[in-house]
This record gives structure tokens, C-alpha cells and sequence, in this order.
């Protein structure tokens, strides 16, 4: 059977930014002086090369978050109100919304009705696609 080799996950993720060619520089530099001092040229290049990637992404982000937004506005502002079974469980729907990417925020009471103050009462969910929000909580029931 054939050894299969498998590629350094550094250089797929260069690929994709396409700062892979300002990384090997940087990388031949420190390896012809043995000191990363000696390259900060280099060093600046590849800085400026990423930040470019990261903002391109940024902006990319930010165009579809308010596309979401607006489509969510627009929409009426739906709003489904589903039963957990306590505190860890919203801290758990919050961590894995976090992880899907979806904006999930803890509503804690202010303290001016029945509840004390501090007592959380609602983790917000969104706006996101229906497909990715539908992941994260369609195993729980409607209140």
C-alpha cells in the first residue's frame, strides 16, 4: 500500500491567503542569517500580506452578517420561544452557537420585576440562516 503523505496544515491555510509565498521568504531569510532580526523586511511583508487577508475576509463577514441582518429586519423579526432545562443548558447552547458561528448572547434581568436581579432569562439566538440556527436548537421544544 502506498504511504500516503499528508500536507502541513501551515502551508494549506498559506495557500488559501496567498501569503505562502512571503512565508517561505521569511522562512529562507531566517534560515540564511539564523536570526529573525535580520529579515524584518520580509517579516513586514508577509505581516502586510495577511492583514490584507484579514481584512478582505473581515469585509466579506460583514457583508453577509448585514445582509442577515437586514433579511431578518425586513422579515418582521421573528422571534420562537423554546424550553431549556436550566442555566447549563443555555450556557451550552452559547458555547456551541460560538462554534457554529451564530451571534448568541445571555439576557440577564435587571432586577425591576419578580426576578433578582443578575438571573439569566433568555439566551438570544441570531439572526442567522434558518439552516444554521436549525442545527443548534432543533432538538429542543417550543415553551
Amino acid at each position: 500500500m502506498p504511504e500516503v503523505i499528508e500536507q502541513d496544515p501551515i502551508d494549506l491555510m498559506l495557500k488559501k491567503t496567498g501569503c505562502i509565498d512571503y512565508h517561505y521568504r521569511v522562512q529562507e531569510c531566517i534560515a540564511e542569517f539564523g536570526d529573525w532580526r535580520h529579515c524584518q523586511n520580509k517579516v513586514q511583508d508577509f505581516k502586510a500580506c495577511m492583514q490584507k487577508y484579514v481584512d478582505a475576509q473581515n469585509q466579506n463577514a460583514n457583508k453577509e452578517t448585514q445582509a442577515i441582518l437586514e433579511l431578518w429586519l425586513a422579515s418582521g423579526q421573528p422571534k420562537i420561544v423554546l424550553r431549556v432545562g436550566g442555566y447549563n443548558d443555555l450556557i451550552t447552547l452559547q458555547d456551541e452557537a460560538k462554534k457554529l458561528g451564530i451571534l448568541a448572547v445571555i439576557v440577564y434581568d435587571a432586577g425591576h420585576t419578580q426576578l433578582d436581579a443578575g438571573t439569566a432569562t433568555v439566551l438570544g439566538i441570531g439572526p442567522d440562516k434558518n439552516s444554521k440556527i436549525n442545527k443548534l436548537v432543533s432538538h429542543l421544544n417550543l415553551l
